[in-house]
């Protein structure tokens, strides 16, 4: 009976009500993410104020961001309306919180106040209730998300177990609410950089190319006409060389705030790449494509920035232009003449317009079926060539993997896959091309008994053709490679109409032993479908957010983003266009797995070895 007896004292001290265990279990139950609660974290926790509210008389929360060193969000919850008063000593109560807890003097801070149900009362509430009925959590430095701190307001009874229960509470929210937020401003990022170039903030080359076709489909149906300009930058490259790409990028921005203002506003602008812009301006005529044109050439002729050294920079440019439908109903042909007048422009002495005649139209035609022929006669004689790029490893600066580039030799001359890979894929024989190139580079990792890594780029008409997992397979049995070796790239700016047609080819590659990335990453719309769907072995960070990560703050922040998304799914990161020492110093400091560039090695018909 004496034992009895100290045990149920024991069981008294540690004994939970039934409410709080069965409020515990509910509330664990909300404390889900779902896509909807990313969408708008803040409705989340609003009705997660209420549903708290239910078993524990809570009517107050509050939420701490540190988004850097000494600037702070803070999000204040109230269940209903409460006294002005109240509200302001909230926010110096918060404030307080963190100057004292982080022995701090002065903060930046914002401070923003949310009402869950105006249903609810809290007049009565008085500044000795706040005082006296609050629970806190703060942390030394930011998690997740960036989070810092939380606290509840709440009138509850003084023992220990709820003491707990609410500790185990508020614990939980920070890591929830801290994950929400992160995910929240990763998506934002994301939906933001998937259609915009991150310099200029311009509409990206992949949303162009949509656009045209689009509006393509529109005139058709409208029967209107409408244009398309090509501009590039006449002698941007010295600009770069004399002041610097600090300056460099400057100087596009600007450049590009003059192309907002040239353009009609219902006209479409997008940053092709490098220094060359597009625009699309819907239900226009020739003369009225040529106004434009000619409003930019001027513009542009007045336009000067200021260098570092005072010395006033200026350029000229060159402009290609292309009418629907009279030069063309198809998007990529149309484009292709609105850019090659605009190299024509540039040829003829630059800070120029030039309109295709039918003498061009014919030429470009004509030049499109020689590039027909030079893809024909490579596949007939075999003049595709392996090329490999090397990409190492950050954390010892080996290398452990080449990517496999095609390449067609004429002559003296080697073609880059830029310049033929859209006539193969309109021909639709770019998978004899793989085929091709797959099988010399599997017999040159034979006969050199490379031990490494070798990644190769799908194209997406492999998807669609039912024998090239088994054609591949049996390649590796010829030639004796190891499956677990090989890696297979998606490029995720490839629009795909059939996720589950892919992630069945993908799923199969898994079962035959193959490994998977993800190329481009960023880039898209479709980025969390990839890694949510597919079983993802790299990810290939798009190489539009490297180039300036040691500049850009939205880059760099962008880039860690999808680091720390990785190392949650446990997948290996690698960062294209690494081109020199300092982004590849940034790279190894956020644990970026590994680099790829020019910097790291160009290109070259030898697999690199690097140890």
């Amino acid at each position: 009976m004496e034992g009895l007896d100290t045990l149920s004292k024991k069981l008294k001290n540690i004994a939970v009500d039934k409410s709080i265990l069965e409020f515990e279990v509910k509330l664990l139950d909300k404390m889900v993410i779902t896509s909807d609660i990313i969408k708008d974290w803040k409705e989340y926790i609003k009705d997660l104020l209420q549903e708290i509210h239910i078993v524990l008389p809570v009517y107050c929360l509050i939420t701490i961001f540190k988004t850097d060193e000494e600037n702070y969000e803070i999000e204040i919850f109230w269940l209903g309306e409460p006294d002005e008063d109240i509200k302001k000593h909230m926010e110096k109560t918060s404030i307080d919180m963190i100057t004292k807890y982080h022995n701090l003097t002065v903060i930046d801070y914002s401070i923003n106040h949310n009402l869950s149900n105006g249903k609810y009362c809290l007049s009565s509430l008085t500044i000795d209730d706040i005082e006296h009925e609050a629970k806190s959590i703060l942390l030394d430095t930011p998690r997740i998300g960036g989070i810092v701190g939380l606290g509840i307001q709440s009138n509850i009874e003084k023992d220990s177990i709820h003491s707990i229960v609410i500790d185990s509470i508020l614990t939980t929210l920070l890591n929830l609410v801290g994950s929400i937020k992160a995910i929240n401003k990763y998506t934002e990022n994301l939906e933001f950089y998937a259609t915009r170039d991150p310099l200029t903030g311009l509409f990206s080359q992949r949303v162009f190319r949509d656009l045209l076709s689009y509006e393509i489909k529109r005139a058709a149906r409208h029967k209107y006409q409408f244009g398309v300009l090509v501009i590039d930058c006449d002698n941007f490259k010295p600009i770069n060389d004399t002041y610097g790409h600090s300056f460099g990028d400057d100087f596009l921005k600007a450049f590009a705030d003059l192309l907002k203002d040239s353009k009609r506003d219902e006209d479409i602008l997008s940053r092709y790449g490098g220094d060359e812009f597009t625009v699309i301006l819907p239900e226009s005529t020739e003369r009225e494509v040529y106004t434009v044109a000619s409003r930019i050439l001027e513009k542009v002729g007045n336009f000067e920035l200021e260098a570092p050294d005072a010395t006033k920079v200026s350029l000229t440019v060159s402009i290609g232009m292309a009418i629907y439908p009279n030069h063309s109903t198809h998007a990529k042909e149309l484009f292709n003449i609105a850019d090659t007048m605009m190299y024509q422009a540039k040829n003829q002495g630059k800070n120029a317009i030039r309109f295709p005649s039918e003498y061009d139209i014919e030429e470009i035609h004509k030049e499109v079926e020689d590039k027909s022929m030079i893809v024909l006669d490579a596949i007939k004689n075999e003049k595709i060539v392996a090329h490999f790029q090397p990409i190492m490893n950050t954390s010892d600066n080996s290398v452990e993997i080449n990517e496999l580039l095609m390449r067609i030799e004429i002559k003296d001359e080697v073609l880059t896959a830029g310049k033929f890979i859209e006539t193969a894929e309109s021909l639709g024989i770019v998978h004899k091309m793989d085929y091709i190139v797959i099988e010399k580079a599997f017999k040159k990792i034979n006969e050199t008994n490379y031990e490494g890594i070798l990644f190769i780029n799908l194209s997406p008409k492999a998807l669609i053709i039912g024998e090239f997992i088994e054609k591949i397979v049996n390649l590796t049995h010829k030639y004796n490679i190891n499956k677990e070796k090989i890696v297979f790239e998606i490029t995720e700016r490839e629009t795909v109409k059939s996720f589950t047609l892919l992630e069945k080819f993908v799923k199969n590659l898994k079962l035959e032993g193959f490994s998977f990335a993800i190329d481009d990453f960023g880039s898209g719309f479709s980025t969390f479908h990839y890694v949510k769907r597919f079983p993802i072995d790299y990810i290939k960070i798009d190489g539009d957010f490297i180039i300036n990560l040691h500049k850009d703050e939205k880059d760099l922040a962008f880039v860690k983003s999808i680091v720390a998304l990785a190392k949650e799914l446990k997948v290996k990161t690698i960062a294209e266009f690494v081109e020199d020492e300092e982004i590849l110093k940034f790279l190894k400091e956020i644990d970026v797995t590994y680099a790829q560039g020019f910097y790291i090695g160009k290109p070259s018909p030898e697999l690199s070895v690097r140890k």
